[in-house]
């Protein structure tokens, strides 16, 4: 399975649930003049949303794949901001942590 497989699934199940989460894009494109346009925030996390009151962001990650130290850092300060950061290996993980 792949990160974005994994992204869908937990996507799917929260719209399911009527759960308030969406994807997060961020990254890199280049226009068709050639300037690099970046969005998002590096570091974030791949899907963020609202439960039970608290903001969570949920970083998705397969196999032996770890989170960045931007990704940790990011996480962090979501956490110390009085928000909720999860890590996902599957859908049942995030369930059980959400």
């Amino acid at each position: 399975m792949k990160e974005t497989q994994l992204v869908k699934q937990i996507l799917d199940y929260c719209k399911y649930r009527d759960l308030l989460f969406w994807r997060n894009q961020s990254g890199m494109i280049k226009t068709d003049q050639g300037h690099l346009m970046k969005f998002g925030s590096s570091g974030s996390p791949d899907i963020i949303g609202c439960y039970n009151g608290n903001f969570v962001g949920v970083e998705c990650k397969v196999g032996n794949n770890k989170p960045t130290e931007l990704q940790i850092n990011f996480g962090q300060r979501i956490v110390e901001n009085g928000g909720r950061y999860i890590v996902a290996y599957n859908l049942d993980e995030f369930i059980k942590k959400l």
